[in-house]
């Protein structure tokens, strides 16, 4: 079955497990690369699991929203349902967390402000997730997006088990209501991902437990530890975190809530600064090749994933607390520091500062890093090119502890999101990345109704 549907060509299997199978894929319709997830050959002469998969695509389809995984198609071959999506760019939160550790505060309170906007417009479609982890957040070049809907369900809806009679969740982020047979809560949601947030910034949960059936017991009754204060980070952080592990379902802020006031903080009077540590290439090469995964790679199988099955996500508490790999790090021979200075919702302008921190010179090669597919960047001072979204910039040669200075401008429809890597030849530099928020351009004037135009005036939008 490597054709699907007479139009979708697969070419290489980048997840596997419990029910279903993800693919790289080509649109061959559109010409455009997707990501294609087909029931396993287990499951699919089961019609309970048929219909399950189309229902995670009706329920997928059903949002349009930046931040959570597109689906393009569904189609059934040879009685085998196989669901079309967006292939994403990039590591999954959890890949990043077993890389790196915690992460800066900045930077994992942005990704948690991201999926809670996305949570928003799910609950607004009237669904719940039910299964947010760090395995179902994809980090891609438009930030955080939300995938796997495996085992969404209506609020509302009671907890049935699944088809196989397993009670589906994963165990580290499973809220308290969820375990005792609770309808679909949006608030079960806010759960969980305060837990996603309380280990991106801690690399742990917080219980010091052993055991999984330890762990659903404090779930359901052990008062979570308080979030530890950390450099530079307002209380309120902590405040919220505490809010959304309520044991109680009503004491726990909406999913916009937490979106407005995690994103208000983490730009912090309208200024981001983010740095994140490069792994050397062959770090990068072991742990990251082909990670330009579906946006169901998490999990290929979490559809499946019940609280009694393995799987990284679901392993017990001491699997949680990975070191970090910072002894495989090195420290790279090159900074980028990508600023913004201005931003008025459709057009952008800022510079590049290419650093040599290294003590060899840098030779004349080409600067790399990727933005989202709605921005288109040039620059001056340098030759700049942009294919997709890929940008490309060419840079003289650098002395030790000089730099050079490039500025550019661009444009964009939608969201602006910021560059994470920049790479210089094979080497990975340093980001710091600084963003504005977006300041509306002033809109035109409307004419007076009697300034003889015959135009009608037109609703402004919001």
């Amino acid at each position: 079955m490597n054709n699907l549907g007479g139009r979708y060509r697969l070419s290489e299997r980048i997840a596997s497990g419990g029910m279903s199978v993800v693919w790289r894929g080509h649109d061959e319709v559109l010409g455009r690369p997707v990501a294609v997830k087909v029931l396993a050959e287990g499951y699919a002469s089961d019609e309970a699991f048929r219909e399950r998969m189309r229902r995670e695509a009706r329920a997928a389809a059903r949002l349009g929203h930046p931040h959570v995984d597109t689906v393009y198609d569904f189609g059934e071959q040879d009685d085998v349902p196989y669901m079309v999506m967006e292939l994403i760019d990039g590591p999954s939160l959890s890949d990043l967390l077993y890389d790196d550790g915690p992460l800066p505060w900045r930077r994992a309170l942005g990704y948690c402000a991201e999926v809670a906007a996305a949570l928003a417009a799910v609950h607004d479609a009237g669904l719940v997730h039910r299964d947010v982890k760090p395995g179902n957040v994809m980090i891609g070049p438009a930030g955080a997006k939300l995938v796997d809907f495996g085992i969404s369900a209506e609020i509302g809806e009671s907890s049935d088990p699944a088809p196989d009679g397993c009670v589906l969740g994963t165990p580290g982020y499973v809220a308290p209501e969820r375990l005792t047979g609770g309808p679909a809560l949006a608030a079960s949601d806010v759960y969980a991902l305060g837990m996603v947030l309380y280990r991106a910034l801690t690399g742990q949960l917080p219980w010091d437990i052993d055991s999984r059936a330890e762990l659903l017991r404090a779930h359901l009754a052990r008062k979570p530890a308080p979030l530890p204060r950390l450099a530079g980070m307002p209380d309120e952080v902590g405040r919220l975190v505490r809010r959304c592990l309520a044991k109680e379902p009503e004491a726990r802020p909406s999913a916009r809530e937490l979106a407005r006031a995690w994103r208000r903080v983490a730009e912090n009077t309208s200024r981001l600064r983010v740095v994140l540590p490069a792994l050397p290439a062959s770090a990068r090469r072991s742990r990251r090749s082909g990670l330009a995964t579906a946006g169901a790679l998490a999990v290929a199988g979490a559809a499946t994933v019940a609280l009694l099955s393995g799987g990284a996500d679901n392993s017990p508490v001491a699997n949680f607390r990975q070191p970090a790999r910072a002894a495989l790090q090195t420290v790279p021979s090159c900074q980028v520091t990508y600023q913004l200075h201005t931003d008025n919702g459709r057009a952008f302008a800022g510079e590049l500062i290419l650093r040599n921190t290294g003590t060899e010179p840098l030779p004349d090669t080409t600067l790399i890093f990727a933005v989202h597919g709605d921005q288109r960047m040039s620059g001056t001072g340098s030759q700049w090119s942009q294919d997709g979204t890929a940008v490309r910039v060419a840079t003289p040669s650098l002395a030790p502890g000089a730099q050079q200075v490039l500025p550019f401008r661009g444009t964009y429809h939608g969201s602006n999101p910021l560059p994470a890597q920049f790479s210089l030849g094979d080497t990975q530099c340093e980001p710091i990345v600084v963003g504005v928020a977006a300041q509306p351009a002033p809109a035109a004037p409307v004419p007076r109704p009697d300034s003889g135009t015959g135009k009608k005036k037109k609703k402004p939008k919001d």
